[in-house]
Order: structure tokens, then C-alpha cells, then sequence
């Protein structure tokens, strides 16, 4: 066996045969399943089981090797391992198993006579002049022939130049007319026998090279191509390294495959000839002009960025938590965990996140790992209020760290529970476990996260990590994050939440992220309940704008903005107080004096209404706290 072709013939027995599957196979009274698979070592008695299997490959943690250079075990060497045979009989037995078939290793490379092959096919010029043959023995081995110097056929083609097959009547195609690529000659003769002008090259998969070498591909310039691969991997390797030579010079070019049998010859013998000739004018019709595959990152111009057509984020809970990566932080015993189980029973119920914001209805897992099941169930029970509680919303008190074991764990009941589309972390510190003291902070941190970022992806979940602030406060509120800037960096989305003290029963939630507009909420807190109030900046002028009018009331007399400012406690500019008194006119909560220009009055109580101003949800409905 040719080493070119011993190394693709593994390559798609590798991709066919799955090691984990085999290994149960050839040793199924030895496996032992835990959070990873791990078994006795086949070559020796294990006391403690010490050979880890994975999907592709095996490990001896006690040192075994299959001593070929590698420490771990392939689908090959295992073969060997437990039949005791060499790696050419193990790459034949692994073959037979996935049905590949091999080239028989009676066939000698060289010796043969045309004369003793089942089949021979001419190859010829523009001038219909025959310049080499090739030949088919059994069991099935192809052999190309030449004219020696005294006019013999001989095994061979030293310098010979590589020709299409039937090229003499590809040249005559017309413009108009497709052509059919296949691999193989018998294939060819098939295409022509449904009407087809039809061609290969010598040596199917393995001669394409050599003809472009040789220029042979030329006869297709200008053509249109329809490009039919075998249904192999090697057929499917032949037909891209023939289209990716042929798009360069082809009018027209597109690759198909026939659906059941390997090749089109097994097409028609299925389907009758007639059922043939329709499917391949469909194909050429309907088959979109093929285009290189992408082996790098994709690059796209400005323009057909702006014309493509993305999808806009998903939403968990509507412009508060996408899928993706999300970080809450807040300070100890602020209520971030009351938070999150409010979120939490929401999306497990589908309904109003807050009161306010419209979640999606999906499963839910939190992972409450710095609470026991009876502090969770008094919560619950608040968060509730007598009401059934919903079944997709899963709690675990206990999980195992990150490095060991945790990161596969929910990587698994996530596989295993599509429906979960929001998992809860309280805390990321104790998910993550304790850090490596020689370990660069920053670096970990934004691997750690990568991979649950990677596995919010790859489920189309939202990961919210439940983490602290610092003590002290400062300007940026991202600054204020416990930890390493790698928390916020590496973070699709972050929630902040501050309290002025724990006893004060309000709080604000400022929201950022990559889909996200900054933006800042108010915040209540009663009986275990979280309530959105509206927009703390509207909350804060309706107290100013109430400030001014008790000033108004217990003055009983007309009053300048200068005298309201001297008269506040609450100690603004006065160009804040005088703009703020002009808008409370424009909104009829005051009026300008009769007579007193620079002076404002309360209007009469039969012209009060409700201000415009009055702070609103972001969805429209006035909020009910109103002056």
C-alpha cells in the first residue's frame, strides 16, 4: 500500500469509525462510564482503572504507549492491541469495518499485459490519434499504458503528456452544451449514452494534478461545467481540487452530487436511464455556480456588510438580557441574588420580568451556590406569593468548580436540556473556584470566561455570572467591578446594581453591552419582590419639581426663582432651578404672576392635571407614582 494512499485511507477510517464506539466494541466487558469514561488498560491488569477514552483517541494515565513515537492511543493501535497483528492488517480490518473499500494487494505494480485486462479506454488528441490507454484488471486496479520504442503497448506513461478523456468529442461540444465531469472512464460512457458530452481524467482522483500540469484543462476553458463526484471522500476531495483549477477559466461552473448510489452509473442501473438524464439537466439548471470554500477567517467588504441580512439579537428578557454572557454586580447583601431569582421565575413562567420588561418563556437552571435548599425555598415561597410554581425553573445548591469537573457538568445538561435558555451562576467566584497564585489574573479570568462565552454560543443561551463590587465608588460604574478588567472585557452584556444602604428599599440598575444601550433603572424592593419604577432621572425631577411646589405652599406668596433656590434644601445651581421653574409653567404646575413678570404662583386647584412630564415606562403606560 503507497504511503500517499495508506495516509488518506486512515484519514477516512478515522473520520468513519469512532474510537469511544470501537473501544466499546473490542472491549465491551471493561468499560466503566464516570464524569469522564475511563477503564482497566486493555495491555496490562489494572487495579484502578487507568486508560481514558475519548471520542478520538486514548490516554494511559499509567504510562503505557503504543510505541510509535505518540503517547496516545488511535483507532489503529488499538486494532493492533487486541488483534496482535501489524498496522498494514489493521488498516485493512478497520476498512472492511467501515466499508471502504481497498485495492487488492495481489495486483503487481508492475508486469502486467494490457492484453490479460478487462477493459481498456482510449485516450486521445484533437487529431483522434490514440496516445495512451488505460487499462482495467480484476479485482479492480487501474494501469495506464504507453507505446515504447518498438510500437509496443507497455505499462507506463514517462513522458507522455496527460489528455481528457474523449477529447475529440468534447472539443466538438458547443458553446451552449454542458459537460459533464465524473471520475471515472465508465462513468463517462455512461453520460454519453444518456446524450451527454461527458470527461475525467487518467487516473480519477489521483491524476488531476498532473493533467493541469500538462495543460490538459484548457479544453474546458470558456465552458459550462457540471462537476459529479463519487459519494466518497475521496470523490469529494477529486471534485474540489477540480473545481478550484476549473473556476478560473469555466463560463459556467457548479458541483453536484447524485443522491443514493456512489456514482452515476449506479444512478441510472437504480432509476433507468430516462430518471438519469432528467436529474443531471436538473442539476445543471438548479445547482448554484460553485465557489472556492472558505479555509480562513471570512473577510466581506464595507458594502456587503451594510446589504446583509443579520439577524438582530435574541432577547431572554426583552432589552434587558440577551443571549450571551452577562455579568451582574453589586455589593454584598444588596439583594443580587432576590434579583436574579425574580428573573429567574419570570423566564420559567414567560411573563414580565420586573413588572415590566416582557420575557421570554423558556427553562431556567441557577446554580445557588452560596445558599442551601431551605433558604431557597423561603425565597421562593416570598417571590411567588401562593402562586404554582413553575417546572422549567431548576435550582442546584451544590456544583463542582470550574477546573474540576464543572464546566463539562453544565456543558452536558445543557446538551441534554435544549430548553434551558438562561443559566444563573451565584457567585462566579465560587463557580470558578481559587485561582493558581502564579497565575496571571487577568489572563485566567478571560480564559475562564471564554469558555463559558463559547458555551453560551454554541447553545444560543444566556450565562448571567452573579459577582460583587469593590468597596469604594468610583466615576466609570464598569470600574467599580470586583476583580480584573478581564470581567467586563470578555462580557457580552453587565448589570450593575447599587443601593444607597441596605435598609433603603430602592435601588438603580445600570444596564450596558455590545447589543445593549445604556440606559439606567429604578428600582424597588418589598417582600421579596424586585419592581422596575421607570427612569431615576424622571424619578429624581418628579422630586425636585415636588420640592418646588412645597415651597410655593408654605411661602403663600409669589416667588422668584431666586427665592425658590434660596428656599430649597436640597441645594442645586440656581440656572437649574430657574430652567425647571420655567418648564413646571410650560406644564401648568406653576403660572407667572399676574402683573409680577419675574415671579411664579401655584395655579388654582381646578386647572391641576397630570403633568407631561410625568415619568413613563419604556413601554408607554404612565407610572402611578404621580404628584
Amino acid at each position: 500500500m503507497a504511503s500517499n494512499e495508506s495516509k488518506d485511507i486512515i484519514a477516512e477510517i478515522k473520520k468513519k469509525v469512532r474510537f469511544d464506539e470501537l473501544f466499546l466494541e473490542l472491549f465491551p466487558e471493561k468499560h466503566r462510564q464516570g464524569g469522564n469514561s475511563y477503564c482497566p488498560m486493555p495491555g496490562h491488569d489494572d487495579r484502578t482503572p487507568s486508560f481514558q477514552v475519548e471520542s478520538d483517541h486514548g490516554f494511559c494515565h499509567a504510562g503505557c504507549t503504543p510505541g510509535n513515537g505518540s503517547k496516545a492511543w488511535d483507532i489503529i493501535s488499538l486494532w493492533r492491541l487486541k488483534h496482535g497483528c501489524d498496522h498494514r492488517t489493521a488498516v485493512r480490518g478497520l476498512a472492511h469495518c467501515a466499508g471502504i473499500d481497498l485495492p487488492d494487494a495481489s495486483i503487481p505494480k508492475k508486469g502486467l499485459r494490457l492484453e490479460d485486462a478487462k477493459v481498456v479506454y482510449d485516450y486521445e488528441d484533437q487529431d483522434e490519434t490514440i496516445k495512451f490507454k488505460v487499462a482495467r484488471f480484476e479485482p479492480k486496479t487501474f494501469r495506464p499504458f504507453t507505446r515504447d520504442g518498438k510500437g509496443q503497448w507497455t505499462q507506463g506513461m514517462k513522458d507522455v503528456p496527460r489528455l481528457l478523456f474523449r477529447l475529440p468529442r468534447l472539443l466538438s461540444a458547443r458553446d451552449h452544451e454542458w459537460i459533464i465531469f465524473l471520475e471515472g472512464e465508465k462513468d463517462v460512457q455512461t453520460a454519453e449514452a444518456l446524450g451527454y458530452f461527458a470527461t475525467t481524467s487518467p487516473g480519477g482522483a489521483n491524476g488531476w494534478q498532473a493533467c493541469v500540469k500538462d495543460g490538459a484543462h484548457e479544453a474546458l476553458r470558456d465552458r459550462q461545467v457540471l462537476v459529479i463526484p463519487d459519494r466518497d471522500t475521496a470523490g469529494e476531495k477529486y471534485a474540489e481540487d477540480v473545481a478550484t483549477t476549473l473556476r478560473l477559466i469555466c463560463r459556467s461552473l457548479k458541483v453536484a452530487s447524485l443522491p443514493g448510489g456512489k456514482d452515476l452509473s449506479d444512478y441510472v442501473r437504480d432509476h433507468g436511464e430516462e430518471a438519469a438524464r432528467q436529474k443531471v439537466l436538473a442539476l445543471a439548471s438548479e445547482t448554484p455556480d460553485w465557489k472556492l470554500p472558505r479555509t480562513g477567517p471570512e473577510i466581506v467588504t464595507c458594502k456587503e456588510l451594510l446589504e446583509s441580512d443579520l439577524n438582530p439579537p435574541r432577547w431572554i428578557i426583552q432589552d434587558l438580557l440577551p443571549e450571551g454572557l452577562g455579568l451582574l454586580a453589586a455589593k454584598a447583601k444588596s439583594g443580587k441574588s432576590w434579583l436574579c431569582q425574580n428573573l429567574a421565575v419570570a423566564v420559567a413562567r414567560g411573563g414580565q420580568a420586573l413588572g415590566n420588561f416582557p420575557a421570554q418563556e423558556a427553562g431556567v437552571l441557577c446554580l445557588c451556590l452560596e445558599d442551601n435548599k431551605r433558604r431557597m425555598r423561603e425565597r421562593l415561597s416570598m417571590i411567588l406569593e401562593g402562586t404554582s410554581p413553575p417546572e422549567a425553573h431548576l435550582i442546584a445548591c451544590e456544583w463542582p468548580h470550574l477546573m474540576k469537573g464543572g464546566m463539562d457538568l453544565l456543558h452536558k445538561h445543557l446538551e441534554d436540556n435544549p430548553s434551558i435558555k438562561l443559566v444563573i451562576i451565584d457567585t462566579w467566584s465560587r463557580f470558578r473556584g481559587r485561582r493558581s497564585s502564579n497565575e496571571d489574573a487577568y489572563h485566567g479570568d478571560y480564559a475562564d470566561l471564554q469558555e463559558l462565552h463559547s458555551l453560551a454560543s454554541l447553545y444560543q443561551t444566556g450565562i448571567l455570572l452573579i459577582h460583587h463590587l469593590r468597596k469604594e465608588t468610583s466615576e466609570d460604574p464598569l470600574d467599580g467591578i470586583l476583580g480584573s478588567t478581564a470581567l467586563s472585557g470578555a462580557c457580552d452584556f453587565i448589570h450593575i446594581m447599587r443601593r444607597k444602604n441596605r435598609t433603603d428599599s430602592s435601588a438603580t440598575l445600570f444596564v450596558t453591552g455590545r447589543d445593549l444601550v445604556d440606559q439606567e433603572h429604578a428600582l424597588s424592593f418589598q417582600s421579596g419582590i424586585w419592581r422596575y419604577e421607570g427612569d431615576p432621572r424622571e424619578l429624581a425631577l418628579t422630586a425636585q419639581r415636588k420640592e418646588i411646589r412645597r415651597v410655593f405652599a408654605a411661602e403663600g406668596k409669589p416667588l422668584t426663582a431666586k427665592d425658590v433656590w434660596q428656599c430649597l434644601e436640597t441645594k442645586q445651581s440656581y440656572d437649574a432651578v430657574y430652567k425647571l421653574c420655567s418648564r413646571m409653567v410650560e406644564s401648568g404646575d406653576l403660572q407667572r404672576a399676574a402683573g409680577q413678570k419675574h415671579k411664579f404662583v401655584l395655579p388654582p386647584e381646578d386647572e391641576m392635571y397630570v403633568p407631561t412630564w410625568a415619568p413613563r415606562s419604556r413601554y408607554g403606560e404612565a407610572c402611578l407614582d404621580r404628584i
